[in-house]
Formats: structure tokens, sequence, C-alpha cells
């Protein structure tokens, strides 16, 4: 079987490989700019549970990763939206879908929370095509995580829930990310490209090996006859 030089398959298809990933690229480009623009408004929590006669320090601190995990949780749910709405925090509730399943949808997508590595720092993510909007969530989540956490949680007075970071949003629309798309489309180009000139060239090369395979035995049987 003969050895494909790569290099020179690059090199000879090097027109096809750019236009395609070029073609990729614009249609990332595009698929990103025909949706809506939206900004980012962060708050920061950190989740303390207080130590206790029966709880030392290591415990407490497990204790308030867990806390700060379940939260994390509860505020991407249904019943924590309405208790956002309900908040006199003058958020527009026309700018949600109506229908509960989209809204349900909407509210995780657009609601994003993760948790500190080894810690209970607990960041929330709200993203609306309105700044000022998005803020407003930040600062109802905020609002109800500190002073209603014991709707979601039995702990009473020993826990406490601080703002570390006030909501704050981002000066512009961080979704969708235009850049981040279009390089994630270069290299699905790149390799798509690549992946089919290589498919290409060892179909061709393959075909041509089973012809010479079918030449030569073909020139075997007629040889074989004439000396017969």
């Amino acid at each position: 079987m003969t050895q494909l030089n790569y290099p020179q398959i690059i090199k000879n298809n090097g027109h096809s490989i750019a236009i395609t990933t070029l073609v990729i690229v614009v249609l990332s480009m595009a698929l990103s700019l025909i949706q809506p623009l939206q900004y980012r408004s962060r708050v920061e929590f950190l989740i303390i549970q207080k130590q206790s006669l029966t709880m030392d320090a290591y415990t407490a601190a497990r204790a308030s990763e867990k806390l700060a995990s379940s939260l994390s949780t509860i505020i991407r749910t249904k019943s924590f939206f309405d208790k956002v709405m309900a908040g006199n925090f003058g958020i527009r509730r026309s700018e949600f879908p109506d229908n509960e399943k989209d809204l349900r949808k909407y509210w995780q997508k657009n609601t994003l929370t993760s948790i500190a590595p080894e810690s209970s720092l607990l960041q929330v993510n709200v993203y609306h095509k309105d700044k000022k909007e998005a803020n407003k969530i930040s600062l109802a989540i905020a609002s109800i995580l500190v002073n209603d956490v014991n709707e979601y949680y039995g702990g009473g007075s020993d826990i406490i829930i601080k703002v570390v970071n006030e909501p704050l949003a981002s000066d512009y629309p961080v979704r969708p990310n235009i850049i981040l798309n279009s390089l994630a489309g270069l290299v699905i180009g790149v390799v798509i490209s690549l992946g089919w000139i290589v498919y290409q060239e060892n179909k061709k090369e393959n075909y041509q090996e089973d012809k010479n395979i079918i030449s030569e035995i073909n020139n075997q049987n007629l040889y074989q006859v004439i000396n017969n």
C-alpha cells in the first residue's frame, strides 16, 4: 500500500481548504449576528454555615458548600422565578414567554449559576437584551437569597448569605460571543475540509490499488491461457 504524502496533499488542496473554511466561518458569524444581543449582570454570594458546639470548622465549610450547590439549583426553578417577579423591582413580565414550558427553558438558559471549586462562593449570571433589566433581575435574586433564604433552607439563623460582589452589568453585549463562534467555525472548517480531502485521496488511492490488482490478476490469467 502506497503511503500518502499528507503535507503535499494539503499543499495541493490549499485553495479548497481555504474556501471551505471561509464559508463555515462566515456562516458561524451570520448565525451569531441573527441572534439577539444580550448583556450580562453578575452577582456573587458567600454562603456561611455558622459553627456550633456540635459542628467543627471543616463540617461547617462542607455544609456551606452543599447549601451553595442547592441554592444554585433552586435559583433556576420556576418557583424562584415567580418570587423574582413578585418582588418590587419593576421587572417587565412581558419580556418572558407566557407558555410554561418555554418560560422554564428561557429562565434556565438565561440564569446561570456556578460555584467556585472548594468554596461556598456562589456566582449568578443573568442574561438579558436590556442591560437595566438584567441588573434588576440580579438585584431581585440577591434580595431573595439574603432575606428569604429560610423559605428554601431550614437552617434558620445558622445560615448567613452575604453579597460579596454587587450586581454589575457588562458594558457591552456578551451573547452571542461572535469572536468565539468565529474561531469555532475556523477550527470546524479546517477539520472538515482536511478530513474530506484525506478521505477522497485515500479512496482514490484504494481504487487505484484495486485496479492494479485486478489488472495483474487478468495478466496472470492471460499468461496461463497462452501457455496452455
